[in-house]
């Protein structure tokens, strides 16, 4: 079982939150999806980097911390 924690700018306004993990789980059915936040301040690095280390620990458990750069269209998420 894959947990995947989401910290990212999107918000929660519109799409692009559901459209991610829409992606996600079509890759990975099994995997377990936590949102730890969708509110950080655009291109803010410090305030993700303490939310991303403050969130650390806990999801440390035979895991693996991956950072994807996600590019938002107008479409949906594309991971290229």
């Amino acid at each position: 079982m894959a947990i995947i924690t989401l910290t990212t700018d999107f918000g929660e306004n519109d799409f692009h939150v559901s459209s991610l993990k829409g992606a996600i789980y079509s890759l990975m059915p099994e995997a377990v999806v936590i949102d730890i936040s969708h509110q950080v301040s655009p291109f803010d690095l410090l305030q993700t980097a303490y939310l991303v280390r403050n969130n650390q620990e806990v999801f440390t458990y035979k895991n693996k911390n991956y950072r994807i750069n996600t590019e938002v269209q107008s479409r949906g998420v594309n991971f290229k």
